[in-house]
């Protein structure tokens, strides 16, 4: 039998043939289309949503086009994140792990792009959850984001390689690392967990743990760098910029390597501060502890030093103005014909001052 001059069985090939192209076009056209895939090594990859008696086991994947995106908005729950660089031109987004729970419902996670704004979303909801063991997997090309949101109530925090124009993370109880980034501003805030930056390349940026420690080592900002800590320590390394401000309520600051304007407070704690180049204006005070200082080898400066209960001892000839004693030392440091205008005000309530000249090879 024939239909317009073919046979019937060619005819049934040619339109299988017509519909399998048309499939593989329509299946092209939707994974390129900013639609998310869930793919692994350019093969489908199956989501994974396991409930036994005890709890669930997740295995999610999505990969949205890289020039679609702008901005990273991150809300979670319990759950840990490791966010860093990777090469090719897609954003990869894995949410995987196991928790011991009574919820059943896939839904817990929550992914959107719209607008050039990726949003993801946690929300498990009031039923317990224990034993969790979920993690965040974000992979961003680099130079990829104008900004990047996380807020997370419980949980520990990895960023890393990012080059960007702001950076905003906050968290309530668990430790956050952010290495390696630069940015136009950055501010890291965690309530009970310490904070962890290093390479640091940024024009402004703000750190700041309730209860917890503060580590630097790196870390360069064009502007302000403000550190606050209520309970626990600041210890730095190589920290510069133009003004570098920080308060402890309870704890130490220990920092080397200093460049820039410096205010340092510590309610309870020494204060142990070493400059690689002094700002114009320096001001350490210590409540309860040791204030010890160091400049360089020829460094200049205005000096009114206090010691309320402890002495002042300084490495640097003095030339005073007025009266002298071992609690108060106030007078020209250094070579007073240069015309130097540097102010280095120190002040301790218990315990003694030590103003250090170090001597660099």
């Amino acid at each position: 039998m024939k239909i317009f001059g073919m046979e019937t069985k060619k005819q049934v090939q040619w339109l299988v043939l017509i519909f399998v192209a048309a499939a593989l076009i329509a299946g092209i056209f939707l994974l390129t289309s900013g639609l998310p895939r869930s793919i692994r090594n350019g093969e489908e990859w199956p989501s994974t949503w396991e409930y036994s008696g005890n709890g669930i086991t997740i295995d999610e994947f999505w990969e949205y086009p890289a020039e679609e995106i702008d901005m990273v908005d991150i809300q979670l729950s319990f759950e840990d994140a490791v966010i860093s660089s990777i090469s090719g031109n897609v954003v990869t987004l894995r949410y995987h792990g196991s928790a011991n729970t009574a919820r059943k419902t896939e839904e817990v996670f929550f992914t959107e792009l719209s607008g050039g704004l990726l949003t993801m979303e946690s929300q498990w909801g009031n039923i317990p959850v224990q034993n969790s063991r979920i993690t965040l997997e974000l992979g961003i090309p680099s130079g990829t984001l104008e900004k990047l949101t996380v807020d997370g109530s419980s949980g520990k925090y990895s960023v890393s390689g990012l080059n960007l124009d702001s950076l905003d993370i906050k968290g309530s109880s668990g430790n956050i690392e952010v290495r390696n980034i630069s940015a136009g501003s950055a501010v890291v805030k965690v309530s009970s967990g310490s904070i962890a930056s290093e390479g640091w390349s940024i024009g402004s940026g703000e750190i700041k743990a309730v209860s917890g420690n503060l580590d630097l080592k790196s870390v360069t900002a064009e502007g302000t760098l403000d550190l606050s800590v209520s309970s626990g320590s600041i210890n730095g390394e190589d920290i510069t910029a133009s003004d570098i401000s920080g308060r402890v309520v309870s704890g130490r600051i220990r920092l080397k390597s200093v460049s820039g304007n410096l205010n340092m407070k510590s309610s309870s704690g020494g204060i142990d501060v070493e400059f690689q180049n002094p700002g114009d204006q320096i001001s350490l005070k210590a409540s309860s502890g040791q204030l010890s200082v160091g400049f360089p080898r020829g460094t200049v400066f205005h000096l009114n030093a206090s010691a309320s209960s402890g002495n002042i001892r300084s490495d640097f000839a003095v030339t005073v103005a007025g009266s002298m004693s071992n609690k108060h030392l106030e007078g020209m440091a250094g070579n007073a014909g240069s015309g130097e205008k540097r102010s280095v005000e120190l002040s301790s309530s218990s315990g003694n001052i030590v103003i250090k000249e170090l001597i660099t090879e």
